[in-house]
């Protein structure tokens, strides 16, 4: 149904930046005097902490010639994956995607809007005494005031980043001790975590848009022609027009406002009766009035106008006592740019 391979590796660049963030941990132990007798860089891996458990009840006893694993020692494993439903977003947006090598002005790069999802991880700090653990501990949780951020790319290949907090939920502490003092014992502390993920579907291509001309319709009235429509409009362009993401360019941005016209092009209903130039002429519903340029092939041309003609309103002319209906319209305005 779906179709089409895409991977973004999404959760494996999650797990990776998780354990970088407890990659370097180390724990120093001292003599009587207080000097420093060794540093041990505390090893970090990913999977259940019940696997490095295990590994240690197969070689409980002290005594025993044969090593057994070494603690302190860090795990961490995914925990759960669930939908973030805090978060709604629009299916149908598009995401532009910004690509340092791509010289192509006209078409972009663009993905849907990504699907938001929680992931929970678990950390297990293991050791056989109190001050191994509590050092690990403590080089852990003042980084986490209740959560720590990290920027990553979205996507591999692409510019874009987004912040990942990892929010620290609780932390938990567990003895394995079990048996006389010639067995071994494993202190747990155990620390849940959890992040927000963007899932994101296929990258597809799609045109760039370089002006675009929005036509502001008054409340109750239908458009019935978008290019001469006669409303105010908002007009946006760059210049130049094939210009690239690095390059220099200009926004214009202009507005056309069809309150303040003073020239109108009307296209008149047909019929028999002719408007006379110089003539005043009267919308009759909107009251507005202006001075008759020409009127050619129906079409009306006036200048002079103190208010805002409507298509499908009658224009009546003073002189002539020409009546029509406006059936089409354009504002000649001159745009106030930016």
């Amino acid at each position: 149904m779906f179709g089409g391979h895409f991977y973004h590796g999404t959760i494996r660049k999650i797990v990776s930046v998780f354990g970088t963030l407890f990659n370097n941990i180390n724990v120093v132990r001292k003599d009587g005097s207080g000097n420093v007798v060794s540093i041990t860089r505390v090893p970090l891996a990913y999977g259940p902490r019940q696997k490095f458990l295990a590994r240690i009840d197969e070689q409980p006893n002290l005594d025993a010639d044969k090593v057994a694993i070494k603690l302190p020692r860090m795990s961490f494993e995914i925990v759960s994956l669930v939908y973030d439903t805090s978060i709604k977003t629009n299916r149908t947006y598009t995401i532009p995607l910004d690509q340092s090598t791509n010289n192509n002005t006209s078409v972009k790069d663009v993905v849907r809007n990504y699907a938001p999802y929680r992931l929970s991880f678990q950390l297990s700090i293991m050791a056989k005494n109190q001050d191994d653990a509590l050092q690990c501990l403590e080089q852990i949780l003042p980084h986490f005031q209740q959560e720590y951020t990290v920027t990553i790319k979205d996507l591999d290949t692409y510019t874009n980043t987004a912040d990942l907090p990892f929010v620290l939920t609780g932390v938990t502490l567990s003895d394995e001790y079990d048996g006389d003092f010639m067995q071994r014992r494993a202190i747990i502390y155990t620390l849940d975590f959890e992040t927000k993920l963007r899932f994101y579907g296929p990258v597809s291509k799609k045109a760039v848009i370089k002006s675009s001309d929005i036509d502001f319709t008054p409340v109750g009235e239908s458009p019935t022609n978008k290019v001469d429509s006669g409303k105010d409009r908002l007009e946006v362009s760059v210049d130049p027009a094939n210009a690239g993401p690095n390059s220099q360019y200009t926004v214009h941005v202009a507005f056309n406002f069809i309150d303040s016209a003073e020239s109108y092009r009307l296209t008149m209903a047909a019929g028999t009766a002719s408007y006379t130039v110089g003539e005043l002429v009267t919308d009759t519903s909107t009251a507005t009035t202006a001075r008759v340029k020409s009127f050619t092939n129906n079409v009306l041309t006036l200048d002079d106008a103190n208010g805002i003609f409507r298509i499908g309103n009658t224009i009546v002319g003073a002189t002539s006592g020409c009546s029509r209906t406006i059936s089409g319209m354009e504002a000649i305005v001159y745009p106030i740019e930016f």
